[in-house]
């Protein structure tokens, strides 16, 4: 499932996207909104498996918020 607004395109999270989690995780401001930190690949890699089985079971659905314009991915530049 993905959803998109005007340059938005929300989608759900995939393996390949852990270092762009890393480095997301790197703000201090998102930190400390998040119950479950993430500054490690398999700490990345850990909660990106949590957010598959979230979707798989129906409990969880949560989405990367990625550039459309980049084809669904996440960029640097687009924070």
């Amino acid at each position: 499932m993905t959803l998109s607004a005007d340059t938005l395109l929300l989608r759900p999270w995939r393996a390949e996207n852990a270092p762009a989690l890393l480095t997301a995780y790197e703000d201090p401001v998102m930190r400390q909104w998040v119950r479950l930190p993430v500054s490690m690949p398999e700490e990345a890699s850990r909660w990106l498996e949590l957010q598959h089985e979230g979707w798989e079971s129906g409990t969880r659905f949560s989405f990367a918020v990625t550039d459309a314009g980049r084809g669904g991915e996440w960029s640097a530049t687009s924070r």
